[in-house]
C-alpha cells in the first residue's frame, strides 16, 4: 500500500536503547501526543495519530541494531491491521511482520534476526474509529529470538520461517502427522497464538505448553477445523517453556504465527472470536467481527424495557442480555445472513414495527419483531421455499452471552451462568428467568456448556448434529449458549413460520392458540391501530413520502425511549433524561399535537428542581436523582432549557395553570443562573472576554476541560425571554422587568465577549466559546433556532461561519462514502438555523444529505448519534435511534412548513417550489398559537396560500414573497 504524506513531524526525548538515542517521526500527531512519547520509556504518554487508517510511525536509530521483534503497549485506540517494516544496509525498506486482525493490548512481533538503521510501524486499518495510539514501544534483541524445530519439512520449507514476520514464506509438513515446536530463550507467559495458514488448508490440531514449572505437556486447546487462513487462538495466561503444536491430517502449510501477551489471555469474549473465526460470518453479533453493526427498537409506551433487532435478524429483548441469532442449515451446509441480500422494512413504512428479510432468488426468510401488552416482544420467523421442487430446510435460533450493542458503546458480553429447558411450556430460561418461549415446539432444543477452555464448540455445531449437554446447566464463566432447531419440509412455492416470545419482564399470560400466526396478525393489527394514535392526529402530505414517514417514525421512536414521563435519547448508552434533550424532545413532539408528552415531562421535571433554583442536567429516570457520574460537573444551559419548555407547554396548552405550577421554581432557577453570571462580574476579568457571560461549563459534549461555552448563554437569553412572557402572563410585571433587564445586560456582555474573541483571534466567523475562538455551527445554531439572536449577531460573523459550514458540507457530501470525515446528526439542528437565515437552499442541501446518508438502515427512518463515513468503523455511535438528534430533525422540519417568530407565523418558508408546483397541505401542526393547517400551490405563476389557524399570532403571518395568503375561518 503506498501513501504520500505531506507532513512529517519530529519527535524529541526519546529513550535510550542499547546506548542510543532513537528520533521518532510520524505522519501525523496531535497536540501534546507527539511521536517521541512511543518510546520515552514513559507509560503515562503516548503517541497519536489523526483519526484516518494511512498512518505511519518511524523510529531512527544512529546506528544499526540487532533485533528479532518489537513489543507495542497500545492505547484503548489500536491498529487491526498494520505491519513493521525494516530499513537495511542498501536504504531499502523491508517487510519485518504483517498483523492482521489484531486487537489491542500488547503485542509481542517475532521475526527473523536482522540489523536495521530504522523501525517503521504503518497503520494499514484501526481497530477504532479514533486514530493510533501507542504508549510505548520496546525492542526485543536476538537474546529473544524464539526457536522454531519440526518433525518433518517438505523440501525447501523451514520450521523458523514461521517466525520471520514475512507471509511470503512458510513452513509445510512432510508427514501427515507432524509437530511444529516453538522453544523460548527464557520462560515466557503468554495467553494465545496468531496462525497465519500458508494454503487453503485450515486444519484442526492440538496445542500444548510445556509449563516452566515442570517438564511435563499439558493440552491448552484442542482446535477444530476452520474457514479463515488467519486465526486468534486464546488461552488462560500461562507461564512456558514451549510449544507444541500437532497435526494428525494431510500435510499443512503455516506461513506466519504471532505470539500473543498475557495481557491478550482468553476472555468470554476472545473465547466467541475463536469460533467467529472459524465458522462461517453471520453465527454471531456483527461486533465479534470488529465491525459496526445497526439496529432498531421495538417497545411499548411507558415501559422501561425496549427489545432490538439488528439489521441481519438478530434479537436482543432486554438491557444487557443475551441475543439470539438465526441460522439456516441446507444440504448439510450452515447459511448465514450473510448468505442472502438483506433488506429492512417499517409496518406501513414508518410504525415502529421493524422486518428484517434475506432473500435471493429460490429463497426468503422474513423476521418481524413486535413488542405487545403484557411487555413481551414476539417474532415471527417465516420461510419461504422459492424453488420450483421441495426442499428440507432447518431454521436454527442461537442464544448466546452477548449483546447486540458493542462493547465500545458499554455492550458486549452479558454472561449466562444458568440454563434450563422447560419442555412442557416450549420455554427456555436462562439467568433462572424464563427468558424465550417457543410456538410451535421445535424439533430439537440445545445446550452448550462450555466445561474447558480447551475444547471450543459453538451452539450451531450442537444444533446441526443434534447434541446437547443435558436440560439444565450452570456455569461460573458465564459462556453457556443454547438454542432450537426446526426442521421443515418445503413444498415449491410454500411458506412455514414459527413464533418466538420474548418477554421484557416476566413470562407473560399470553394465549396463544395453534394458530399462532392469526395470533401475531392481530396483535399487528392493534399495534398499528395504537401507533396511529399516540403520534397525533396530524398530516402533512408532500411529493416526498419518505421526509414524512421519518417523522412519524421518530415520534414513535421517542415514546418508545421514554421510561414513563422520562424522556430519554435512548434505550441503552443513554437510559437517562437529561432536561437538554427533555426540552428539545417534548417540544418536537408537541408540535405535532403530543400534548400529553411533553405536559407529563415538565412536570415530573419540575419537581426535581431544588428550591434553591439549581437545575439539574441530567437525571436518573427512576429516583430523580442527579445521575453520579455527572456530579461534579457543571453544565449551565439547563436552566435556559427548562424556561423554554415552560413556555412551549404553558403557551401549547393554553394553560395558566400549569405556568402557577412552574413559577417559583422557574423564577428560582433565573436567579440561580444571575448568580452564576455574578462569578464573572468580579474585577477578575473586568476587561476580559468572559466578563459577564456564564462560567466555563461541560454543557457543551466537545469541551473537556469544561470552557466558557456560548451555547450556554444563548439558551440563557431564550430561558430569560421565555420566563420573562410567563411572567407577564401570569400578571408579574415587576418580576418581568427585572428579568429583561438581566437578559439586556447577559446580551450585552456575551456580544461583547464575542467581539473580543474576534479580534483577538482575528476571526472572521462566530466562535464557539471564548478559550477557543473555535468554529462550530452546530453549537451556535442554537442562537438562531432556539434563541432567536439573528438581528443581534454581526451579519459578516453569521455569514461566514455558515458560509464555511456549507462549504464543508458540499465537500463532505461530494467525497465518497468511505472517505467522509465523521460527524453527528445533531447538525439537523442547523437546518432550522438556515431556515431562520433565509438560505433554504442550504436548509435543503444538509437534510437531503442527512436523509441519505446518516439514517442507516434507511427503510427504518432512524439516525445514530455519530456517522462514521465508513459503514463499519468499530467506533461508538451511541443508541440507535438516537431521539435527541431525531427530535431535532423533526423540529427542523417543521421549519419548513411553520415556525414561530417574534409574534408571527412564518408560512411554508422552506418549502421547495416543485413541491409547490404541485401542492401541498398541512393539517394539524400545533405552534404556541393554536393549530395551523393550509395547502398551497403555485397557479398562474403565483402561489397561494388557504391558511387556518385557531389563534391568531400577536404579529399576524409572514409568507413567501409574492404569495397571496387567504385566512379561512377555523
Amino acid at each position: 500500500m503506498k501513501s504520500v504524506f505531506l507532513f512529517v513531524f519530529m519527535g524529541l526525548f526519546p529513550a535510550t536503547i542499547l546506548g542510543q538515542t532513537p528520533s521518532l517521526s510520524a505522519s501525523s500527531e496531535q497536540r501534546e501526543l507527539p511521536a517521541s512519547a512511543a518510546m520515552d520509556g514513559k507509560m503515562d504518554t503516548r503517541w497519536s495519530s489523526s483519526a484516518s487508517d494511512n498512518q505511519w510511525l518511524q523510529i531512527d536509530f544512529n546506528s544499526p541494531i540487532e533485533l528479532v521483534g518489537l513489543k507495542i503497549f497500545w492505547e484503548s485506540a489500536y491498529a487491526r491491521d498494520y505491519e513493521i517494516q525494516t530499513l537495511d544496509k542498501d536504504g531499502k525498506w523491508q517487510n519485518a511482520s504483517k498483523i492482521e486482525f489484531g486487537d489491542g493490548g500488547v503485542d509481542e512481533i517475532y521475526f527473523g534476526l536482522r540489523k536495521t538503521k530504522a523501525i517503521k510501524f504503518i497503520g494499514h486499518k484501526r481497530g477504532t474509529g479514533w486514530g493510533y495510539s501507542i504508549l510505548e514501544i520496546q525492542t526485543l534483541g536476538k537474546e529473544m529470538q524464539i526457536q522454531a524445530t519440526a518433525t518433518s519439512s517438505a523440501e525447501n520449507t523451514n520450521p523458523q520461517n514461521v517466525l520471520d514476520g514475512n507471509f511470503k514464506t512458510f513452513w509445510k509438513s512432510s508427514d501427515n502427522e507432524s509437530d511444529l515446536e516453538l522453544t523460548f530463550p527464557h520462560n515466557f507467559e503468554t495467553g494465545g497464538l496468531q496462525i497465519n495458514w500458508g494454503q487453503k488448508n485450515f486444519p484442526s490440531c492440538k496445542i500444548k505448553a510445556m509449563l516452566a514449572d515442570s517438564n511435563q505437556w499439558q493440552t491448552i486447546m484442542n482446535k477444530k477445523a476452520g474457514i479463515n487462513n488467519v486465526e486468534n487462538l486464546f488461552f488462560p495466561a500461562i507461564n512456558v517453556k514451549m510449544i507444541r503444536i500437532s497435526f494428525d491430517s494431510a500435510p499443512v502449510c503455516v506461513s506466519d504465527i504471532q505470539i500473543k501477551s498475557a495481557s491478550e489471555a482468553w476472555t468470554p469474549v476472545r473465547h466467541f472470536e475463536m469460533l467467529a473465526q472459524r465458522l462461517p460470518m453471520g453465527l454471531f453479533p456483527n461486533w465479534i467481527y470488529r465491525q459496526q453493526g445497526f439496529w432498531t427498537i421495538t417497545g411499548l409506551p411507558e415501559s422501561s424495557d425496549e427489545s432490538l433487532l439488528d439489521e441481519f435478524g438478530s434479537v436482543e429483548s432486554g438491557q444487557r442480555i443475551f441475543s439470539v441469532v438465526p441460522a439456516l442449515y441446507i444440504d448439510g451446509k450452515i447459511f448465514t445472513s450473510r448468505n442472502f441480500e438483506l433488506s429492512q422494512s417499517l409496518v406501513d413504512d414508518w410504525v415502529p414495527i421493524p422486518t428484517v428479510k434475506w432473500h435471493r432468488n429460490d429463497f426468503e426468510m422474513n423476521i418481524t419483531a413486535n413488542t405487545i401488552e403484557p411487555d413481551a416482544t414476539v417474532v415471527l420467523y417465516s420461510l419461504k421455499n422459492g424453488a420450483k421442487t421441495e426442499r428440507n430446510v432447518s431454521l436454527m435460533l442461537a442464544a448466546r452471552p452477548l449483546q447486540i450493542n458493542p462493547p465500545w458503546q458499554f455492550g458486549g458480553f452479558s454472561s449466562i451462568k444458568q440454563a434450563g429447558w422447560q419442555f412442557n411450556e416450549n420455554t427456555l430460561k436462562l439467568n433462572e428467568m424464563a427468558s424465550i418461549s417457543f410456538y410451535p415446539k421445535p424439533d430439537f432444543a440445545s445446550i452448550y456448556n462450555q466445561k474447558a477452555n480447551t475444547e471450543s464448540i459453538d451452539i450451531i455445531e450442537y444444533l446441526t448434529d443434534k447434541k446437547t449437554d443435558g436440560n439444565s446447566v450452570t456455569s461460573q464463566q458465564g459462556i453457556i449458549s443454547a438454542g432450537a432447531r426446526y426442521d421443515f419440509r418445503l413444498a415449491a412455492g410454500e411458506r412455514k413460520s414459527i413464533l418466538v416470545v420474548y418477554p421484557n419482564k416476566e413470562i407473560p399470560n399470553l394465549k396463544i392458540a395453534e394458530n399462532f400466526e392469526e395470533f401475531f396478525n392481530n396483535h399487528l393489527t392493534q399495534s398499528l391501530k395504537s401507533w396511529q394514535h399516540l403520534i397525533g392526529d396530524w398530516d402533512i402530505n408532500v411529493p416526498d413520502k419518505r421526509l414524512i414517514n421519518i417523522v412519524r417514525s421518530n415520534l414513535a421512536y421517542l415514546i418508545i425511549n421514554a421510561d414513563g414521563p422520562a424522556t430519554q435519547p435512548g434505550s441503552r448508552n443513554y437510559s437517562n433524561s437529561w432536561i437538554r434533550d427533555g426540552s428539545i424532545s417534548s417540544t418536537a413532539m408537541m408540535r405535532f399535537g403530543m400534548i400529553d408528552f411533553g405536559k407529563r415531562y415538565l412536570q415530573w421535571f419540575t419537581n426535581l428542581i431544588q428550591d434553591d433554583g439549581f437545575v439539574p442536567f441530567l437525571v436518573e429516570k427512576k429516583t430523580g436523582k442527579p445521575v453520579g457520574y455527572a456530579s461534579t460537573w457543571a453544565e449551565h444551559d439547563s436552566f435556559g432549557q427548562y424556561a423554554f419548555l415552560v413556555r412551549q407547554v404553558t403557551e401549547m396548552t393554553d394553560d395558566n395553570q400549569v405556568a402557577e405550577q412552574c413559577w417559583q421554581k422557574l423564577i428560582s432557577s433565573m436567579k440561580y443562573m444571575e448568580n452564576l453570571r455574578k462569578q464573572r462580574l468580579t474585577e477578575k476579568y473586568n476587561e476580559t472576554e468572559y466578563y459577564g457571560i456564564l462560567p466555563e461549563s461541560n454543557s457543551h459534549e466537545g469541551y473537556f476541560p469544561p470552557k466558557h461555552s456560548y451555547w450556554d448563554d444563548f439558551f440563557a437569553l431564550r430561558g430569560l425571554a421565555d420566563a420573562q412572557a410567563i411572567a407577564l402572563r401570569l400578571g408579574y410585571n415587576d418580576d418581568a422587568a427585572l428579568l429583561a433587564e438581566f437578559e439586556k445586560d447577559l446580551r450585552k456582555s456575551l456580544l461583547d465577549s464575542i467581539d473580543k474573541v474576534r479580534r483577538r483571534d482575528n476571526l472572521k466567523t462566530l466562535p464557539g466559546c471564548a478559550e477557543l475562538g473555535d468554529s462550530d455551527p452546530t453549537s451556535t445554531s442554537v442562537a438562531f433556532m432556539v434563541a432567536d439572536e439573528r438581528d443581534n449577531i454581526p451579519a459578516d460573523a453569521v455569514n461566514a461561519t455558515y458560509d464555511k459550514y456549507m462549504n464543508d458540507c458540499r465537500k463532505r457530501a461530494s467525497d465518497p462514502p468511505g472517505k467522509r470525515s465523521g460527524y453527528t446528526p445533531y447538525e439537523a439542528r442547523n437546518i432550522g438555523a438556515l431556515i431562520r437565515l433565509g438560505r433554504y437552499q442550504d436548509a435543503r442541501m444538509l437534510l437531503n444529505f442527512l436523509l441519505q446518508d446518516a439514517v442507516r438502515p434507511a427503510a427504518w427512518n432512524e439516525m445514530a448519534e455519530v456517522v462514521h463515513g465508513d459503514l463499519r468503523t468499530p467506533s461508538y455511535i451511541g443508541d440507535m435511534p438516537h431521539t435527541w438528534a431525531a427530535a431535532e430533525l423533526i423540529n427542523s422540519i417543521r421549519d419548513m412548513f411553520v415556525y414561530e417568530d417574534r409574534g408571527k407565523l412564518v408560512i411554508a418558508a422552506a418549502v421547495p417550489e416543485e413541491w409547490l408546483e404541485k401542492g401541498i397541505s398541512v393539517r394539524n401542526l400545533r405552534t404556541l398559537w393554536g393549530t395551523v393547517s393550509y395547502n398551497a400551490k403555485i397557479e398562474n405563476g403565483k402561489l397561494l396560500i388557504n391558511l387556518k389557524c385557531s389563534k391568531r399570532p400577536p404579529n399576524g403571518f409572514t409568507v413567501p414573497n409574492g404569495a397571496e395568503l387567504i385566512i379561512l375561518e377555523q
